[in-house]
């Protein structure tokens, strides 16, 4: 997920560009909690790869039935259809980051978490804990509800 300093770096190329910005970095330097509005108005300028990717998971589901949006939203409480949704969107990542341009692609696998969802399937398959497979989907719902709700 992106955090305050993304945002910030983020906004200080905008503002190279000749946009005004500086309300909005006010915004978030005095914030103590993530500015939702902000991330709305970047993602308004300049589209974030990880909006862009929720957005056509969920165009997938609506157009051929994917389950992967489904399960992500929903989420399951059936640990194989939890490790199958993980390595589903493992696999959606790694396809879609064709698409992001080369200088953005750490920045989009650190906001799609997908280390932490390599991470949490290597654990898995070490010491079987089902608790963070679980957790990571809860997180990953909770992202794609934000990304959804700044379009």
């Amino acid at each position: 997920m992106l955090d305050k300093n993304d945002l910030l770096l983020i906004l200080y190329d905008l503002k190279e560009q000749g946009v005004e910005v500086e309300d909005k970095i006010n915004t978030i330097v005095s914030s103590s909690s993530f500015p939702l509005d902000v991330l709305k108005f970047v993602n308004s300028i300049r589209p974030f790869d990880v909006s862009l990717f929720y957005e056509q998971i969920r165009k997938n589901y609506n157009n051929k039935k994917s389950k992967l949006y489904k399960n992500l939203v929903k989420g399951t409480d059936n640990i194989q259809e939890a490790l199958q949704t993980l390595s589903a969107l493992v696999l959606q990542i790694i396809l879609y980051s064709k698409h992001v341009k080369e200088e953005d692609k750490d920045l989009f696998f650190k906001h799609i978490r997908a280390e932490e969802i390599v991470r949490v399937l290597h654990n898995y398959f070490i010491d079987y804990n089902v608790v963070s497979i679980f957790d990571i989907l809860k997180l990953l719902k909770a992202d794609l509800k934000a990304f959804e709700s700044i379009k």
